[in-house]
């Protein structure tokens, strides 16, 4: 069953490389505020931005009842996909050389994943239901991985991913998921 949702959950996150390609080109909106320009481009960041393609994984190893984090999770995508068409926003990143490995995967991420996209920001909201459904399932789990979870949210500013609004957006649309 856990494969079935996995799998699911793959096909709509395709929404959101469908909507990225969609706004090359448009309008956009920048949603910076004065606090994003007090956060460094912090390159080693990349690896905890990295680790959040492992972490919304583990609750489906951790629990065999997972229809309705898949719910949860596909939702989330979508109504992020509505934003991401109706209130198109950007972000400036700066042109890193790659004289490090750091620098390369940011660099990378940031080739594969346009500019686009950030309002309300997916990583924010699917760790928030990740984590939150580990601390239904696994406490002990939840609180060793929290770190992690944190340093995974933040790095998407410190890898200039996405702006603070972003990221409270995010959380936004994870906490009325989670209301039922």
């Amino acid at each position: 069953m856990k494969f079935k949702h996995i799998f699911i959950f793959l096909i709509v996150m395709v929404l959101y490389f469908v909507t990225n390609r969609l706004n090359v080109g448009r309008e956009v909106y920048d949603f910076g505020i004065f606090l994003d320009n007090l956060i460094p481009l912090v390159t080693w960041f990349v690896y905890f931005y990295l680790a959040y393609f492992i972490l919304i994984f583990i609750p489906f190893f951790v629990s065999n009842n997972t229809k309705t984090l898949t719910w949860q999770y596909c939702t989330s995508i979508i109504v992020s996909s509505l934003f991401f068409v109706i209130l198109p926003t950007s972000i400036y990143r700066p042109l890193l050389e790659n004289v490090n490995l750091n620098n390369y995967l940011v660099n990378m991420i940031h080739y594969l994943d346009k500019p686009y996209n950030l309002f309300p920001s997916l990583h924010a909201a699917l760790l928030t239901l990740s984590f939150m459904f580990l601390y239904e399932h696994d406490k002990k789990l939840s609180y060793k991985l929290s770190p992690l979870f944190i340093l995974s949210f933040i790095s998407t500013v410190f890898i200039k991913q996405h702006y603070f609004l972003d990221l409270i957006g995010g959380v936004l649309v994870a906490i009325g998921l989670m209301m039922k």
